[in-house]
């Protein structure tokens, strides 16, 4: 079990591991898909 420091810092690495996930995701949804699928407003949302 993880405890103090470490237990956040695991939290830190899956909760950015998360979020650079879903923004690579929405820039490899409106690449593939030849901005039929979402634009430049949606990589704007997606990362913030």
């Amino acid at each position: 079990m993880l405890r103090g420091t470490a237990r956040e810092a695991a939290a830190e690495f899956l909760g950015t591991a998360v979020l650079l996930a879903f923004g690579s995701a929405v820039v490899a949804q409106v690449v593939l898909s030849g901005q039929t699928h979402g634009g430049y407003l949606s990589i704007n949302i997606a990362w913030g």
